[in-house]
């Protein structure tokens, strides 16, 4: 299978289906309720299509962890640590 989408992004990139190729590697819109931003390495929020760490925040975000605490932030942002950009849609 790993063939199989290896030579499925390959070929599309071959073509220049660079706008189909990035919707095929995007997560999609985020679920109702809950909040998210991309942050640069000083946590100033990128432009859309800028790359950066995404941080997310809502009521369905505990960021608890067994042992270490809450992982939000003052503002009840979660840093979580990947990084992602979020397109002009």
């Amino acid at each position: 299978m790993r063939k199989l989408r290896r030579a499925f992004f390959a070929a599309l990139e071959r073509l220049g289906h660079d706008a189909a190729l990035a919707r095929l590697t995007s997560v999609g819109q985020p679920v109702p309720g809950i909040e998210v931003r991309v942050v640069d390495d000083d946590g100033a929020v990128v432009a859309p299509g800028d790359t950066g760490e995404i941080h997310v925040r809502g009521a369905q975000v505990s960021g608890e962890y067994v042992g270490q605490g809450s992982g939000r932030d003052d503002e009840g942002w979660l840093h979580t640590g990947d990084r992602g950009r979020i397109d002009h849609e």
